[in-house]
Parts: structure tokens; sequence; C-alpha cells
């Protein structure tokens, strides 16, 4: 491990080219060349389906303006979503928006590691100090080219480049096994009961009110101010989840809680319900569920969660799901047996569904680790 700190280079000494993508005005043709803008670029990928398109004419002119990518080139979003890092990999011609600058990196410089280098957090931090503007935060190419950072010898370069890629792959498998858990809850679902909607296998139904004991009577809201002089013990949950922790406990035992009012009821960005456990306060925000004995709690939170919401929801500025609009939610009820043959077997993709959180969180940080170590010459 060397001791020796790199020396220091502003990005415009390490580039022979750094200059903003084309100002042009893309059609809404469907053909052409593709134009991406920051919301079609990834660290990993770029989106060439969905993004909008350049005519050949225009694409030629933004050609010669050395405004087109080439493969080798590092991208760099310097408007809005300031910090998007993409290395091009691809030979096929795209143009694009001047909210990212191009980066041609000089014949002493390798690709990866400038990548890598532009998205360690000192040189974030420095680039998301240098950004102007009030309406749309953005960073100005003569700022991005001062932007300073470690420049080691190029075969060093790329050995740092290949630990960090190394690193970065095992986040992104793990990151994969997470998201394949998730639907797999889905798919067991779909795969057992079938859609809750049009109930294919075709169940006895009934109106979500009679599934389970409504407990919102027992709800209490407690003042934010309040809470802000509270011991944190017990969770105190809202419409998505925890929000806070307070001193005393309402409830005891597994509750089904539902978002009662949000934008999250028709967004469905966060689950609108999911299953509180243990002792635990509960706003006025989300309604409360305990088991009756007709439907498992955890099958009713997979069915809503497979259910549209919109025919029950009321209200535009402040959506709201009112306890009789609950109430008449038609619900499929298959076996008992069964639905709890399904919530012992989503249990255990939870318990490994923490396993992997717990490995991502873990490799999070020693790729923060060695990121840290590798841009002071410590790696």
């Amino acid at each position: 491990m060397s001791s020796l700190r790199p020396r220091l280079a502003s990005v415009e000494e390490a580039c022979e080219l750094v200059t903003d993508g084309t100002h042009y005005t893309p059609a809404d043709v469907g053909r052409g060349v593709p134009f991406l803008t920051v919301k079609d670029m990834t660290d990993r990928s770029l989106d060439f389906v969905g993004c909008s398109f350049i005519a050949d004419k225009d694409f030629q002119a933004a050609k010669a303006g050395n405004c087109a990518p080439v493969n080798g080139d590092v991208l760099f979003s310097k408007d809005g979503t300031v910090g998007k890092v993409h290395v091009v990999s691809t030979n096929e011609p795209f143009a694009v928006l001047s909210s990212i600058a191009i980066l041609r990196p000089s014949r002493d410089v390798d690709a990866g590691y400038l990548a890598h280098a532009l998205r360690s957090p000192s040189v974030l931090a420095e680039a998301v100090r240098r950004k102007t503007g009030s309406a749309i935060r953005r960073i100005v190419l003569a700022d991005l080219k001062r932007l300073r950072i470690p420049l080691p010898p190029l075969a060093e370069q790329r050995r740092i480049a290949n630990i960090l890629d190394d690193a970065d792959s095992l986040r992104s498998k793990r990151r994969t096994a997470l998201g394949g858990l998730h639907r797999l809850v889905k798919v067991a679902f779909l795969e057992m009961f079938g859609d809750p909607t049009s109930n294919p296998m075709r169940w006895p139904m009934a109106p979500f009110g009679e599934t389970a004991t409504n407990e919102d009577a027992q709800r209490i809201p407690v003042k934010a101010f309040d809470r802000s002089h509270m011991p944190k013990v017990y969770p105190y949950y809202g419409a998505s989840g925890i929000i806070d922790y307070v001193d005393r406990f309402l409830y005891s035992g597994n509750r089904l809680l539902i978002g009662e009012d949000g934008a999250n009821l028709i967004a469905r960005s966060s689950p609108i319900a999911f299953i509180a456990h243990g002792q635990y306060w509960v706003n006025n925000h989300a309604h409360v569920l305990a088991d009756n004995g007709k439907a498992d709690l955890v099958y009713l939170e997979n069915v809503l969660a497979h259910t549209d919401l919109k025919p029950y929801v009321t209200g535009s500025a402040q959506p709201k799901l009112t306890r009789s609009n609950l109430d008449r939610i038609p619900v499929p009820l298959p076996p008992r047996k069964l639905q709890e043959t399904f919530a012992t077997a989503t249990r255990h993709i939870a318990e490994l569904n923490d396993r992997q959180s717990a490995a991502l969180t873990y490799l999070d940080a020693l790729f923060a680790s060695l990121q840290n170590r590798a841009f002071r010459g410590e790696l």
C-alpha cells in the first residue's frame, strides 16, 4: 500500500475536451438519433428507448460542435440532479442535452477512474458547493473544469478503478437480490390466490370491514412539539410507517396499519399497508386493524398491495381513504390455512430480506471506505 498522495489536477487538465451537450430542442418524432437528458442517464445505463430524438441534420451540426459523445467519454449531469456520472461504452451515435457535460479523458487518464473520482464524496461536495441558480440548481461548465481530482499514474488509476468496480458490482448484485425477494412475494401471492380484483379462483368474497376488527377509535395523535420532549422508546406510526418514537404505547401485538390520507394512496411510492409488531403508538393518519379470525393480517396486507384504491379514495388535494370506503373494499377469502401458509412463507422471505439488507449496508460502508482511501492514495 502506497502512502504517497497522488497529485491533484483540475478536470480541465485531466481531459482533452470538456464541453456542454447541445441546446437543441427535439421534436417529438420518435425517430432519428437518440437525444438524452439527465432523466435518461444513470451510472450504469443510458435509456435509448424512452428518450427523445434529434433529426440527422441537427445531429451532424451538434457533432461538428463537439457535442456528440463517443465511446470512452464520461458524462456528468450538471443541472437539477447534479453528479450523475456515466462512462460511454457504445459506438452508436447519440447526442445529449446541455444539462449534461461531456468529458473526454486525456490519454494518461482512465475513463473509469475519472468517473469514480467524480462520484467521490469530496468531489461531489465541491461540485454541489459550486452550484448556482434558484429555480434550477446547476454547476456551470467553468466551475466543473476547475474541480480538482487526485491523479496518480495511469496504471494506478486502472488498479483503483478495477477495485472500485468490483466492490460496486457486489453492491449491485445485492440490490438485485433484494429486488428479487420483493418480486417473489408478489409472484407467490398471485400464484396462490390470483388477482384479488378479478378473483380468477372464485374464492368467497367479503367486504374488508368483515375481515378484521377496526381499532381506529384508540388512536391518539401527539404533537411534534410534545414528542420532541419525550424519551424515544416506542415507535410512533403515521400513514407510511414509523415517523418518530414516544415514551408510551397504545397498542400491543400485531396490527395491520393502512394509510388513511396522503398522496401515497395514489402514488404508491411506498406500501400503504404494513404490519406493526410489539408495542407502539399510532396517530390518526393510519387505520388500525386487528385479526378477528376471518383473515390473516399478512394476507390482507398483500390484498391491498394488489388492489387499485382509486375508486375508494376521495379528495384530490389531500387524498383520503375513509373508514367507510375501506370497509367496502371486496376481499377474496381463501381458506385461512392457505393464507397462513402464505404468511409463513413471507416471514421467511422477510428474514432473507433482512440479511440481504444488512449485507448491503456493510458493502455500502466498505465501498465508502475503499473510495475514501483510494483518493487519498492509501488503497
